[in-house]
């Protein structure tokens, strides 16, 4: 296609080319009706047989009736819609915004934002993908190029262009639409996607800004495609680890393969953003930086660029993107490098100096002198009433006699000489153990908890260990785990048979959906 220096699409002025791709052209144009800069972006139907023309038309223009509704400080707007008779080119008219695609600020060389940064354009976004599920439109490729960060620091979600109407299924069979790294499991799969689809790529843009990598990193799409169906991502603070815990969680929550487990809406999302960014000081490290006077400490201004998601934005030179100042203008803050002392092999040093102090304290422990009968107090093990001490048969004597009946039966009693190891992994809040050994309660014990605001679906199951004492032979074990936060009640049998100075284990577990409880006894 060629540029189109003083020429028009309908009552448009190109001025200038912004960007271009495969599909077409992004250009910066003027209005002269109302004088206002506008960007129209084209596509070009060359070489496609009339039938894709004409459905690839029909869907051009239902993104321009869908994305003509959405009117929120949060999403580019879209003014107008138009075919040129010459080309047969189809054109869209839309807000023109000073400043640069995310994946061009992430592409400079810091790789990534700072912490209150990323968390304030990730509230950004997903309040205003709250406002578009509202009126029934679904992105389906949310990516960096995708997003607009204004001169002010503001982030705008751009090209709705495969944005649908989730009643009107205008999906083309046979195609994949998005961007793999970006895209939900679900996505990939060619199920139905709905508003979560949004917000697990929004959690993914979320890694990649406070990480400076992507989630699901490959050499294909078909590599990539694997790991966001099958993978899931290294933790944020594994890459960072001055990143607060509850990135950890808000990542894992809106990026959870099982949509029924995310984010449920966008405001939810921001919701947590926003708690997440208030607790964090004004002196966090990677936070937004305040003059004396409280004004923020401004970097440099983005420059003025808008991106199209069918345009490369690798093609536009540095010549096209150069950098400017606005004093007073709020924008990004570049992320500042943690001091040596935080560095992640300095810390595995402490953390192995501290590990060989307590296994020095430990073996301390272990190898001093035993003390004496008198001072070990015995456990009390289970099934085994405590052996009754016989009287002394004289104050002053040092010698212990018993008395004896004639024909007296003596009562058989268990020997504690075998143990069950009892491991359970859960993801109740709160909830109680009990254990019966042969209808005989054994053992009652209450487990920890996870907080369910921040649950995260990535192997977070907490894991607890206990020990129980009792006599070797056959036992029926009878487990019941109770969590009334969580509206769960299960009892469950089993029968072994148990060796003298042999532990065996109990192993508790849950299915992931349904908490079915399952054990099983080695």
């Amino acid at each position: 296609m060629e540029t189109r220096w003083g020429k028009r699409f309908g009552r448009y002025e190109i001025i200038a080319e912004i960007g271009r791709g495969a599909m077409g052209v992004v250009y910066k144009a003027r209005d002269p009706k109302i004088d206002r800069f506008v960007a129209v972006k084209t596509i070009s139907l060359t070489g496609h047989s009339p039938e894709e023309q004409r459905e690839y038309r029909d869907r051009f223009f239902h993104e321009a009736q869908a994305a003509g509704r959405l009117l929120h400080p949060g999403i580019v707007t879209v003014f107008d819609t138009g075919e040129e008779p010459e080309g047969r080119i189809a054109y869209i008219v839309m807000e023109y915004i000073a400043g640069q695609s995310l994946e061009q600020v992430l592409s400079r060389s810091s790789q990534k934002l700072s912490l209150r940064t990323a968390l304030l354009l990730t509230e950004e976004l997903a309040e205003a993908l709250d406002h578009a599920h509202a009126q029934g439109v679904v992105h389906r490729d949310l990516k960096p190029a995708n997003i607009l960060v204004t001169s002010e620091g503001h982030a705008k979600i751009a090209d709705f262009g495969i944005a649908i109407l989730n009643s009107a299924r205008l999906t083309l069979d046979g195609r994949s639409l998005g961007t793999p790294a970006y895209m939900s499991p679900e996505q990939l799969e060619g199920d139905a996607v709905d508003q979560r689809s949004d917000l697990f790529s929004l959690g993914a843009i979320l890694y990649h800004m406070v990480t400076g990598y992507g989630p699901f990193q490959g050499n294909s799409a078909t590599t990539v495609c694997f790991k966001v169906a099958n993978r899931d991502p290294i933790r944020a603070t594994s890459l960072d680890p001055d990143l607060p815990a509850e990135v950890d969680s808000l990542v894992a929550r809106a990026m959870a393969k099982d949509p029924s487990q995310r984010y449920q809406r966008g405001l939810d999302f921001a919701l947590d953003l926003r708690e997440v960014r208030q607790r964090l000081s004004k002196d966090a490290k990677g936070g937004l930086q305040f003059s004396k006077t409280g004004e923020p400490i401004v970097p440099p201004v983005l420059d003025e660029v808008t991106h199209d998601s069918s345009a490369n934005s690798s093609s536009l030179t540095s010549a096209e993107t150069p950098i400017l100042a606005a004093p007073g203008s709020f924008t990004l803050v570049p992320y500042q490098a943690p001091p040596w002392w935080r560095a992640p092999v300095v810390r595995l040093g402490m953390f192995c100096l501290v590990a060989l102090i307590l296994v020095g304290v430990l073996a301390f422990q272990h190898f001093r002198p035993s003390r004496t009968v008198s001072q070990v107090s015995a456990p009390v093990a289970v099934g085994v009433a405590p052996e009754p001490i016989p009287p002394v048969s004289d104050a002053g004597s040092n010698v212990q006699a018993t008395r004896k009946l004639p024909n007296a039966k003596v009562p058989a009693r268990s020997v504690p000489d075998s143990r069950l190891d009892i491991h359970i992994e859960h993801r109740f809040s709160s909830a109680d153990l009990t254990l019966w050994v042969d209808d005989k309660m054994a053992y009652q014990h209450p487990l920890k908890g996870q907080s369910q605001k921040h649950w995260n679906p990535f192997r977070l199951d907490v894991r607890e260990t206990e020990s129980v004492r009792l006599s070797a032979g056959e036992h029926s074990l009878r487990v019941r785990v109770r969590s009334l936060p969580d509206q769960f009640d299960q009892s469950s049998t089993i029968s072994g048979s148990f060796a003298k100075d042999r532990p065996a284990l109990l192993q508790i577990n849950f299915e992931r959906q349904r908490k079915a409880m399952r054990l099983s006894l080695r």
